[in-house]
Order: C-alpha cells, then sequence, then structure tokens
C-alpha cells in the first residue's frame, strides 16, 4: 500500500518541478519601433444588478488605428490579463 502511495505522490510532485519558470516572450510581444503603440484604459465596474456589491477591475486596449467611424473588432478576455 505504501508504494503505491510513493508513486501517486511522485506523479503529483514532479511535474510542477520541471515547469519552466524562466519563460521569455517571443519576437511579437516586445514593442518595436515603428509599430504604432494603442492605450490601455482601465476602470472598475461595481453596478451589477445580479451580483450586488462585486466589483470588477476591466481593462481595454485601444488600438492607435482605431477610428470610431468605422466598426471595429472586439476581443473579450475574462479572468487572464497579467
Amino acid at each position: 500500500m505504501k508504494f503505491p502511495l510513493l508513486l501517486a505522490i511522485l506523479a503529483l510532485a514532479l511535474p510542477p518541478l520541471r515547469a519552466a519558470d524562466d519563460y521569455q516572450p517571443g519576437p511579437d510581444s516586445k514593442v518595436r519601433p515603428g509599430v504604432p503603440q494603442g492605450e490601455l484604459i482601465k476602470f472598475e465596474f461595481n453596478g451589477s444588478k445580479f451580483f450586488p456589491g462585486t466589483t470588477r477591475e476591466i481593462t481595454v486596449y485601444v488600438p492607435k488605428q482605431y477610428d470610431a467611424v468605422k466598426p471595429a473588432c472586439v476581443y473579450v478576455n475574462q479572468d487572464g490579463l497579467q
């Protein structure tokens, strides 16, 4: 009984030890000269009818090329901005 328990503990404990802590973003994620930089607008939403008393932090990225006259694409990412 002890051996299967030891194997289970090792199976759960070893994978995180091999995780890459030195991850570096690729070249497409870095600032480059000549590429327009947009703006991050941050605000809080606290007027929920369904979940009163909750506050949500919202961040909106507006590209430099944005034109209010033309329709824009929208990307929504929940619980993932770091």
